[in-house]
């Protein structure tokens, strides 16, 4: 039994997993249509595609449902009825799907474990890039002083945003990022803000927070 179920679970996940390059395909290319015809609408109809994201998952989630019960019912009538042929039957003809078909069915047992390790390694890249980016948020930092405080609390407020955003300067970075979700700090090249003039560091601290409020962050994780 447990046999069994082990091989229709990497047997649905084998083609779960082809199905999805080919939904991710169709997905790719109509956001790139979707993009390059909006060239000059807001960027927040623009930025609305990464619902396209959850389509996918949605999509990924169906195909494997569907893999799963269509494998459990051929498994079942494979029991029930057992491999008999009858003399009347004819040889279906071979052609690519067939082909291609025998060798999803003869390799799934290697496609997932293959396809898992890809998985882990791009897994274990994201968590060092979340340790670097914490790191940042600690190490060779400096406090602006309490004048870039007051403005960067009323920039946050004007723009809506109820989290509360920390201001540092720090001597890791090169150019101005957000670093976290539910604690935002936005980290600017030690030594920029002095230099910059009022219309000059309102945009950039304006660009950054813009970040915050969309949840980019965020979303950059679930895109990984």
């Amino acid at each position: 039994m447990q046999q069994t179920f082990a091989g229709q679970l990497f047997h649905a996940l084998s083609w779960t997993f082809m199905h999805s390059l080919w939904q991710g395909l169709l997905l790719t290319i109509l956001a790139g249509t979707i993009v390059s015809a909006t060239k000059r609408s807001s960027p927040s109809l623009r930025y609305s595609l990464t619902a396209l994201l959850f389509c996918f998952i949605g999509a990924t989630l169906v195909t494997f449902s569907w893999q799963w019960q269509m494998n459990g019912d051929a498994m079942a009538a494979n029991w029930n009825n057992g491999p008999t042929v009858s003399a009347q039957e004819t040889v279906p003809q071979y052609n690519w799907w067939t082909g291609f078909t025998q060798f999803m069915n003869q390799y799934s047992g290697w496609i997932i474990p293959a396809w898992a390790v890809v998985v882990l390694l791009k897994l274990v890249r994201m968590l060092v890039d979340i340790y670097y980016v914490n790191r940042l948020r600690t190490a060779y930092i400096n406090e602006p002083g309490e004048t870039w405080t007051i403005r960067l609390q009323q920039l946050t407020r004007a723009m809506g945003i109820r989290k509360q955003v920390v201001l540092l300067e720090s001597g890791l970075v090169n150019i101005p990022l957000v670093a976290g979700h539910f604690k935002p700090v936005i980290l600017v090249p030690l030594g920029i803000l002095p230099a910059c003039q009022q219309l000059k560091w309102k945009r950039f601290l304006l660009h950054e927070l813009a970040h915050i409020r969309r949840h980019d962050y965020l979303v950059n994780l679930i895109q990984r």
